[in-house]
């Protein structure tokens, strides 16, 4: 299995900049920008991509500019329109279970109750790859999870999220130098890449 797609999921607009679940947006903007790569909005697709070469290998990134339950759409589009194989795409995605600073990579699955992740494996299955950035709390939110996530970091976590962007994105050059199964058994071994609660 070879990444040659990664796709950050979050919400368009200025609105939900800096928010919780905008990480995959943050993860694949620092990519970017450590590459020297500039986004494109695309004329055809409700999109923004970007065209990197990371150890030789080309890759293109995405950032859907539909709202995060229409994810899928926009994705199974450009996957059908470049012949793109599901199992190349990479999901850079907020997730809950995990706390600030870190993340955990896997291949297939469910949801897990993510809306952007279930409109993708409607629209082009669950073989992907998935790279969960954690976004949890310290302690539980006295609110509902659909609304915590929607709201910025604190400034402390803010600031734990920020340092480990460099991390995230090396995470992401080892998966694309590697392969998924590699990058795997090395990222999810991390003692703080421990999720709160198991699957």
């Amino acid at each position: 299995m070879t990444v040659r797609v990664i796709a950050g999921l979050g919400n368009p607009g200025e609105r939900y900049d800096g928010t919780r679940h905008n990480a995959g947006f943050a993860v694949v903007d620092a990519l970017a920008q450590s590459e020297g790569a500039v986004w494109r909005a695309s004329s055809r697709f409700s999109a923004h991509t970007a065209d990197v070469v990371i150890v030789g290998k080309p890759v293109t990134l995405v950032k859907p500019q539909a709202f995060m339950n229409r994810s899928g759409q926009v994705l199974g589009e450009l996957f059908r329109f470049h012949k793109w194989r599901p199992e190349g795409l990479l999901v850079a995605v907020d997730e809950f279970q995990i706390p600030v600073g870190a993340a955990k990579l896997s291949i297939g699955g469910s949801a897990g109750g993510h809306n952007g992740l279930a409109d993708i494996i409607s629209r082009i299955g669950a073989g992907f790859v998935r790279y969960r950035i954690g976004v949890g709390p310290d302690t539980k939110p006295l609110m509902d999870i659909a609304d915590f996530v929607l709201r910025p970091f604190a400034p402390d976590e803010n600031e734990r999220f920020r340092s480990a962007l460099p991390a995230f994105v090396e995470g992401l050059r080892l998966v694309v130098r590697s392969g998924p199964l590699l990058a795997m058994n090395h990222l999810n071994r991390k003692p703080n890449n421990n999720e709160r609660n198991a699957d």
